[in-house]
């Protein structure tokens, strides 16, 4: 006995609102590791310039030296805003327990159907594509001021190790 297409379609939403979730996942991971790398620059950084430019700040190495820092701290508040939840979350009836048992004593047609058509607004209500996007946008900003960051701190240690002029 073959599926009916109530079921293909179910199986297939399941198959999408996975799909979806993982994408929502696996981009808070990523992000997870570039805040990660950044918070440990910017430790390691602020604690060896503040020893190194004590009482120097006026010269360029230690003005590169501030701007990569502020540009790291600012990429881990763009960092926190992206990862800021932005899933809707609302029950549905393919959710509850209770719902799907009762739909269970249905015809197997009806019961597809009606949790398809559950699944299908779920999917909808929790705008995984708009916070996907929303998300890239402010890592793409977190990753370019990291790079900006790294390559004023890379310019604060070749003035450090420049031979005086």
């Amino acid at each position: 006995m073959g599926s009916s297409s109530q079921e293909v379609v179910y199986h297939h939403l399941v198959h999408i609102e996975s799909h979806w979730t993982t994408q929502i996942q696996n981009q808070q991971q990523r992000n997870g590791s570039i805040m990660t790398v950044i918070g440990v620059i910017l430790g390691f950084s602020g604690f060896s310039g503040a020893a190194e430019f004590d009482g120097q700040w006026g010269e360029p190495a230690a003005t590169f030296f501030g701007i990569g820092l502020a540009a790291l701290a600012v990429a881990l508040l763009f960092g926190l805003a992206s990862m800021w939840p932005a899933v809707g979350i609302k029950e549905h009836d393919w959710m509850k327990p209770d719902k799907t048992l009762k739909l269970g004593t249905r015809d197997s047609a009806y019961t597809y159907g009606h949790l398809a058509s559950s699944l299908a607004g779920a999917i909808g209500d929790t705008h995984h594509r708009r916070t996907l996007i929303r998300r890239r946008a402010f890592m793409l900003v977190e990753i370019a001021l990291t790079i900006g960051g790294l390559v004023a701190l890379g310019i604060s240690i070749w003035e450090l190790l420049a031979p005086p002029a």
